[in-house]
């Protein structure tokens, strides 16, 4: 479920079924770019699976503000599992498997 979408559309938090809160923020102070050059397909209280488009950003707009596009992407409740591991880093694809998620017992 899509929890936040921010005005400047630059990131979206979304909470999975199993509880885990997600932030994906696209680059580093893009919140300066005012939502130029972003564009959100999701609202807050959309239901969202596997493969939806959420957001789409033009690098070029970035680049040429001379910012990072750099997404990370960060489990916002940590402290409620055991453990979180990252399971790829660097440049990643649709289906790849990023973050191993462990309950706590």
């Amino acid at each position: 479920t899509i929890s936040m979408v921010f005005d400047t559309k630059h990131a979206v938090s979304l909470t999975s079924k199993e509880g885990v809160e997600i932030l994906i923020h696209v680059g580093i102070d893009t919140v300066t770019l005012g939502g130029n050059g972003f564009e959100a397909y999701v609202k807050a209280g959309d239901e969202v699976k596997a493969g939806d488009k959420l957001l789409s950003v033009d690098l070029n707009v970035i680049k040429e503000a001379g910012l990072n596009s750099i997404t990370p992407m960060v489990v916002c409740n940590t402290s409620e599992y055991a453990a979180i591991d990252a399971v790829k880093l660097g440049n990643i694809s649709i289906g790849d498997e990023i973050v191993k998620i462990t309950p706590n017992s």
